[in-house]
């Protein structure tokens, strides 16, 4: 019986091998380069203030210092926010 569950632990491994084989693609390691460039960018936009960005949401800074209700970003995970609506509730 022991011998079955290795067999069976040992097929399983080569199904998840070839599946994740199967997944990978050229240009898949691409935006991983790119992250620590974006990275170092992240969530900046967000500390400036509202009068000098021209922002349609209300301003972050003022939301933290309030600290009552939920301040809700929209967006695509890894574009750029400044375009989107933000709302605080």
């Amino acid at each position: 019986m022991h011998s079955s569950l290795l067999a069976a632990l040992g097929e399983a491994q080569t199904v998840e091998i070839r599946l994740l084989r199967s997944l990978r693609f050229p240009l898949m390691d691409d935006r991983h380069f790119e992250i620590p460039e974006a990275h170092e960018r992240t969530f900046r936009w967000i500390f400036e203030p509202s009068e000098e960005t021209h922002r349609e949401w209300s301003n972050f800074v003022e939301w933290l210092e309030r600290g009552d209700g939920l301040y809700w970003i929209n967006g695509k995970a890894g574009a750029s926010k400044a375009s989107k609506s933000m709302n605080s509730w």
